[in-house]
């Protein structure tokens, strides 16, 4: 079993990478005390995550690390930070190779050099089925391609609108035979164990691996952080947007001329090779990360219906009213791992949210 996190291991925690916004080893000291006691709750999930990734790779291993999340959701940066924190604890060393969720830049013979026999860990997130089909292709050209070798799923909610779909991911599941499945809520548990044949494990979000969180936002007012996608339950938010004072984002928003910035760089750093690309890749989700946990940080309580808006806010002991997304996965994964901690509602509509939020002033 797992026996406890080991700070200075990871590049990714210590101050000079993180530029003093997700500095772990301050965020303990700070918060293992704390009133809430989060610090404790975070740690005992990050070591769920460990004892469930520890038999798929020893120290000192060669493993890759597919479907960086090169957009701006928040959400997909804290997945890829916190599994990158867990394998790299886990080997020693960084990722041998990695790309893209999209898979545009997936070179199955450069992957095969750089990784003849370890494992190949995809990322986790939302995106397991047809709801966002671009990694789910990936994913099952992963699988037709690369039979033989051992490929471990990190955790995903499962969505399928197609039945078609649903069946052609259950024959390449199987026909791979080394495939091994993460989930994060018991919906998707369930359809995974009724509907695919290969070992599945509940298992909490990777995002919950970066340990407790704070930033040097000074706590003021109430954030409404509500997604606008095909995701969103409820468009009827008029009792939210009309309470006085509160600030309505959703953190997906950003420039283009910094995600033209972005691409430029990240191109320009692939033609050094993979070390030079995963530098670029991370100091990206960094910077989204670091947008984001500044955009809570900065709020007294948080109402969201985005899974890492409030993991986030979990993780930053913001007290928080939480909506549902269509689909039913944030209230499924909130039921089983963070509704019993202090500070955190699940909220059936907004306007129940907008009365919490009443009563919380």
């Amino acid at each position: 079993m797992w026996q406890g996190f080991k700070a200075a291991a990871s590049p990714f925690f210590p101050s000079p990478l993180w530029d003093g916004c997700v500095n772990l080893s301050l965020f303990m000291s700070e918060q293992r005390n704390s009133p809430w006691g989060r610090h404790q709750e975070i740690m005992a999930q990050r070591g769920i995550l460990m004892d469930a990734l520890t038999p798929h790779l020893s120290w000192g291993e060669d493993y890759a690390l597919i479907g960086f999340p090169f957009h701006n959701n928040v959400g997909d940066s804290a997945i890829w930070l916190g599994a990158r924190s867990l394998l790299f604890e886990l080997s020693g060393h960084d990722p041998v190779y990695v790309c893209k969720t999209n898979g545009v830049d997936f070179d199955e013979a450069q992957l095969r050099r750089a990784c003849p026999e370890g494992p190949i860990f995809l990322q986790g997130g939302g995106h397991f089925g047809d709801l966002w089909p671009s990694f789910h292709a990936l994913r099952e050209r992963l699988l037709r391609c690369l039979i033989g070798r051992r490929i471990v799923q990190l955790p995903v909610s499962i969505h399928f609108t197609e039945a078609a779909g649903a069946a052609a991911c259950a024959r390449i599941v199987a026909t791979h035979k080394h495939f091994t499945l993460m989930v994060r809520d018991p919906a998707s548990l369930k359809w995974a164990m009724a509907n695919l044949v290969c070992p599945t494990t509940l298992v909490p979000d990777c995002a919950v691996a970066l340990g407790p969180m704070t930033s040097g936002a000074t706590p003021s007012g109430i954030l409404l952080l509500l997604r606008g996608d095909k995701e969103q339950l409820s468009t009827d938010t008029g009792c939210l947007r009309a309470l006085q004072g509160a600030r309505h984002c959703d953190w997906v928003e950003s420039s283009r001329l910094g995600r033209h910035w972005w691409r430029a760089t990240i191109g320009s750093a692939a033609r050094f090779g993979q070390r030079a690309l995963l530098a670029s890749l991370d100091a990206h989700a960094r910077s989204q990360l670091a947008r984001g946990l500044d955009l809570v940080s900065g709020a007294k309580a948080i109402v969201t219906d985005r899974l890492h808006g409030h993991l986030v806010g979990w993780m930053a002991e913001r007290p928080q009213a939480v909506l549902n997304n269509f689909d039913g996965k944030v209230h499924e994964y909130v039921k089983r791992w963070t509704a019993k901690s202090r500070g955190v509602v699940l909220a059936s509509s907004p306007l129940v949210a907008a009365t919490w939020v009443a009563d919380f002033r």
